[in-house]
């Protein structure tokens, strides 16, 4: 089923006006029924199931009532009922019309006047007054029929060939049909020609560039340190260490995991001072040179003081032996 629309004129239509109201609903139903193009299989039972299924469920008379709907249509020349390669067709007439589709998909089924596409300009006066015959019509609807319907077998132009099914409804096999210019053979089927596949072309790979120093010395720190640095940005810095400082690969290894385990940022400084020997795991324990620094200080107000006490000692001991 598909989204139509209904222009203002349909219901202004003498034409519409004169047909019962379950045969307009009827109309539009087929409208979402067949493809883009206009066309769909003539199957009472197929149009039911898409169109009436909850009455068709409860009334096996819909049948009867949407196949006499489907007549009255085709007598008021609204639709074209035809037969194309013993399959029966209708086709909504002045379809471009009263229909817009912007992006149609691909005809499956032919016009009457072998068109197939939604684009193809269409012949309406061969799409008149086209009807399958009486035989392809169902026993029940056949009884509420007084007229007999005549073939397409009188067409007298030569029909496009039709490509492949679209296969947008159900699941109906794709066949290639090719155009003849006899009714009573119209689009017969053909044997699909086997081609070979062609053989897959083996494209060779290009050689993988050898990996850099400072490439397999980052990728390594990156596995030991569990993932725990920017890589782009380290290895920057890895490529500076060694092929500006000139640092063996492995101490620069070795600095990026420690100055991590260290807890401080891999900058080039810290890098640097790693290498330098400033920080790391082997440089002795001891106070850092700010606290050297305060240390100094305390060590020269003490010895300051202790030569203060020891001259104020003397000078009292002088005093008391001037005073004996």
């Amino acid at each position: 089923m598909r989204i139509r629309s209904t222009k203002p004129e349909f219901w202004r239509s003498e034409t519409i006006a004169s047909l019962d109201w379950d045969i307009r609903l009827v109309l539009k139903g087929v409208e979402s029924y067949v493809d883009d193009n206009g066309v769909g299989k003539d199957s009472v039972v197929l149009i039911c199931a898409d169109v009436f299924p909850h009455d068709l469920a409860r009334d096996p008379g819909t049948l009867a009532r949407v196949s006499r709907a489907l007549r009255k249509l085709a007598e008021a020349n609204l639709i074209a009922r035809y037969t194309v390669a013993g399959e029966p067709l209708l086709y909504v007439r002045r379809w471009k019309e009263i229909q817009r589709v912007d992006k149609p998909n691909k005809g499956r089924f032919p016009r009457p006047d072998g068109t197939l596409e939604y684009r193809d300009p269409v012949n309406e006066s061969v799409c008149a007054a086209q009807s399958v015959s009486e035989a392809d019509e169902p026993d029940d609807a056949r009884e509420h029929s007084g007229n007999p319907r005549e073939t397409l077998a009188n067409t007298p132009e030569t029909l496009a060939p039709v490509t492949e099914e679209q296969g947008n409804r159900g699941t109906e096999e794709k066949n290639r049909v090719a155009p003849t210019s006899s009714g009573a053979a119209l689009f017969p089927i053909v044997a699909a020609e086997l081609v070979e596949p062609e053989p897959k072309r083996t494209v060779a790979k290009a050689p993988a560039k050898p990996e850099t120093p400072e490439q397999r010395v980052t990728a390594a720190a990156y596995e030991r340190t569990g993932k725990a640095f920017k890589f782009v940005a380290v290895r920057a810095i890895t490529k500076w260490a060694i092929h500006d400082r000139g640092a063996d690969p492995g101490a620069v290894e070795a600095a990026l995991v420690g100055v991590h385990e260290l807890g401080k940022p891999i900058t080039r400084q810290t890098v640097a001072q790693w290498l330098d020997g400033h920080i790391g795991p082997n440089r002795r324990p001891g106070p850092s040179k700010q606290d050297a620094k305060v240390n100094d200080y305390l060590e020269s107000g003490r010895r300051l003081a202790e030569q203060l006490g020891t001259s104020r000692t003397t000078n009292h001991n002088a005093r008391q032996e001037l005073e004996a």
